[in-house]
């Protein structure tokens, strides 16, 4: 209960500050333009897993997350705001 509610906290307020931020002083969503390098280095930050840039493996359920949540609300700040979440709550998150 207390994780989810610290990763909802979170995650809005990381997506907020990003969208007031300048490229380089993003915390989340560094590269809007590209989801899957965008995983990748939220991966690596909070789980501590090196994704190649020539591959997608382990970003698959991240991903499928983000244009789920895309195609339901048309908001990009909802969909990074609970991809955040899932990837803060994830199991990898715990173990790093």
């Amino acid at each position: 209960k207390f994780m989810d509610d610290m990763a909802g906290d979170v995650c809005a307020k990381a997506v907020a500050r990003d969208n007031a931020a300048e490229p380089g002083d993003k915390v989340l969503v560094f590269e809007p333009e590209d989801v899957d390098a965008t995983l990748r280095r939220i991966k690596l930050k909070l789980h501590g897993l090196h994704i190649p840039d020539d591959s997608t493996e382990g970003l698959e359920d991240a991903r499928g997350l983000y244009e789920a949540i895309l195609g339901d609300t048309g908001s990009v700040d909802l969909a990074w705001t609970g991809t955040c979440i899932f990837l803060l709550t994830a199991p990898e998150m715990m173990a790093y």
